[in-house]
């Protein structure tokens, strides 16, 4: 016969085991629903012919913005496998707009942007471009592909051997000038914080030259790499020589900065990108199964706990340029470590945003504004649907800022903008 406590231990074990199979259904089931994307013989075929041509995602330029809403998308690319399932697909044939097969034109010059400096190994292959294009496109024969799609192809590629050359051409003159690299690898290793000279010790017989040192960051882990472009920035004159991009940022950047404004029809407006993000963080609609299959950012409001402790490690932003009906929100996107501050109702005529991160290059490149003695740009930008802001992209040795602000701000909303900002960037220090 069982005795009371017996029992009582059987019961605590069956439930134990018993409430063990629910959580693992459950969890079953969620994984299950995060990753149930259904494919039949064609789409198969079509996901198959994608991955045979590149590894990369499908860019979202040119879905219908209707199909972007309803499956929670925020990022400008999305996976292949949400592309080519049956479930996405009825949503694009299903639209009330068409969808424009297109694809990235920046993919070939981000992943020249990050390939080694020296011999960057990035070859554009036709063919395959025409293949992804077939595959958006669901055509099985390259064949049927129009003659103006093969042409802009068949352009891009003379585009981007065109850049590809010129990249090597100024890495060569680069490493021709004294200057580039002033200060030797043992001093500016120390100049670093000890945290930092620890972080790249394993990596120290390989920091060899700027170069090298660049070239070895892009495949650091992420706090290695941050340190490693402090040494960079340490190895530079920022006195009386100009900051070098060592991405060598494009003549059409360098152009955009000394207008002071430059054209992006294509892509949402910061401020509007976190906006939309917060509404659906609070629309019932963003727990559906499709947005369950997408990484959503964290939304927390600035008026919480555990918001509070976030912006205790941010520089203050001065509350005399926030009216008091704002609606303020920290926000994060999945894979990021920096939040994006938000505030809906400014004294500037809209919303801004404040976004603040450790160095991820080593400066602010073609400057147009000077706050607090380093180096800063300020831009208009014109965004979809006619959308204006103004940008302040700064550099502290330590931290990079970008400050958006709705409007194209002249005279002196300008001038209060800049002060905002600098504002917020003395007081880091």
């Amino acid at each position: 016969m069982k005795t009371p406590l017996t029992r009582s231990l059987y019961i605590t074990c069956v439930l134990v085991v018993a409430i063990s199979l629910v959580a693992r259904s459950e969890s079953a089931d969620q994984d299950d629903t995060e990753t149930k994307w259904t494919y039949d013989e064609e789409h198969t075929y079509f996901l198959e012919e994608w991955k045979r041509a590149t590894r990369g995602d499908v860019t979202t330029w040119g879905i219908p913005k209707g199909v972007v809403y309803q499956f929670n998308i925020t990022e400008e690319t999305i996976a292949p496998e949400m592309f080519f399932s049956k479930e996405f697909q009825r949503a694009l044939s299903g639209s009330q707009q068409p969808y424009v097969p297109q694809l990235d034109p920046f993919e070939y010059l981000d992943r020249l942007e990050s390939s080694a400096l020296r011999d960057p190994k990035i070859e554009y292959s036709i063919e395959n471009e025409k293949r992804k294009l077939a595959a958006l496109s669901r055509l099985v024969n390259l064949d049927e592909l129009s003659t103006d799609a093969i042409k802009k192809i068949e352009l891009f590629r003379d585009y981007f051997e065109m850049k590809r050359e010129q990249r090597i051409e100024t890495v060569r003159e680069l490493q021709d000038q004294e200057w580039f690299s002033s200060i030797p690898v043992d001093g500016a290793l120390g100049m670093l914080h000890p945290e930092d000279q620890a972080l790249l010790e394993p990596y120290r017989e390989r920091l060899s030259d700027f170069f090298a040192i660049y070239e070895i960051a892009q495949d650091m882990p992420d706090a290695e790499r941050r340190a490693a472009y402090r040494l960079l920035f340490h190895m530079q004159k920022h006195k009386d020589e100009p900051l070098i991009a060592p991405s060598l940022i494009s003549d059409h950047a360098r152009r955009a900065r000394w207008q002071a404004y430059r054209y992006r029809p294509y892509s949402m407006a910061p401020t509007t990108r976190i906006k939309q993000k917060i509404e659906r963080h609070s629309d019932p609609r963003s727990s559906s199964f499709a947005a369950l299959a997408v990484a959503k950012p964290l939304v927390i409001p600035s008026s919480s706990a555990e918001a509070s402790a976030v912006i205790e490690d941010l520089s203050p932003v001065p509350e005399e340029y926030i009216l008091p009906e704002s609606e303020r929100f920290l926000v994060r996107d999945p894979g990021h470590d920096f939040w994006s501050r938000y505030y809906s109702k400014t004294m500037f005529g809209g919303a801004v945003l404040v976004e603040e991160m450790d160095v991820v290059s080593t400066g602010v490149f073609y400057p147009n504004l000077l706050i607090d003695v380093r180096d800063s740009v300020i831009m208009h930008t014109q965004h979809e649907n006619d959308h204006w802001v103004t940008k302040v992209s700064a550099f502290d040795g330590i931290n990079k800022y970008r400050i958006v602000a709705d409007g194209k701000l002249e005279n002196e909303q300008k001038a209060a903008f800049i002060e905002f900002s600098t504002k917020i960037i003395k007081r880091r220090g």
